[in-house]
């Protein structure tokens, strides 16, 4: 049974810096799923069926929810690889203080061997299922109209147009560096994939969509 809690992890003991040190191309370690910063495409290409059905505020709205987010990676993952160009990230000394890794994740069974896992702490337990508190829909229905200038059925429009453009082969990094030029493109020059029968597409969307692909960049 799936058991979600806040952990914590140290990740200067001895035998977790060793396990992460150097960092390897081939992934190690025990397999945990964690709350990701972004939706799953999984996720996404869902939602965006649910909001082409029903286009309303409670649809643009669920791509919120934790479960959207749950991924499965491995502990040797769970620092970002960027982390370790410098030296000392999981040694330095911070007087009291100490690098960690704190997120949401579905805690595995006890007894498992693994360097991380062996020190982890359950901050709050959640159990079968993620706590969150979404947005107000009421409130995130007047920030649209006031910052993007669209309704909740014009921004799944916006929304639907924007993932037709999304590449439809493997997303290797390169296919990824070249998705974030062309949105890095669109925003500079403001053309925000406008056609002869759609307007543009507003910044702010195109600006959260390439969020997203400098996250997945990270990632790859």
């Amino acid at each position: 049974m799936t058991h979600y809690a806040v952990i914590t992890i140290p990740l200067n003991r001895p035998n977790v810096v060793a396990f992460l040190l150097p960092p390897s191309s081939k992934q190690k370690g025990a397999s945990i799923h964690i709350l990701a910063q972004r939706p799953t495409l999984a996720a996404e290409a869902a939602w965006i069926n649910q909001l082409t059905q029903k286009p309303t505020i409670e649809s643009l709205l669920a791509i919120d929810r934790p479960e959207n987010h749950v991924v499965q990676t491995t502990t040797d993952r769970l620092v970002p690889v960027e982390f370790f160009t410098d030296d000392e990230f999981l040694t330095r000394s911070l007087g009291s203080w100490s690098p960690i890794f704190f997120g949401v994740a579905a805690v595995p069974e006890a007894g498992l061997s693994d360097p991380l896992l062996e020190h982890l702490t359950v901050l709050a337990d959640y159990g079968r299922s993620i706590h969150h508190f979404g947005a107000d829909p009421k409130l995130v229905t007047r920030r649209l109209a006031n910052e993007v200038g669209a309704s909740a059925a014009e921004t799944a429009v916006f929304l639907q147009r924007l993932h037709q453009q999304r590449p439809t082969n493997a997303l290797t990094p390169t296919v990824i560096a070249n998705q974030i030029q062309t949105l890095y493109s669109h925003i500079a020059e403001e053309t925000l994939l406008q056609t002869a029968v759609a307007g543009p597409i507003p910044k702010t969307i195109l600006l959260d969509e390439l969020m997203g692909w400098m996250v997945r960049q990270e990632t790859a």
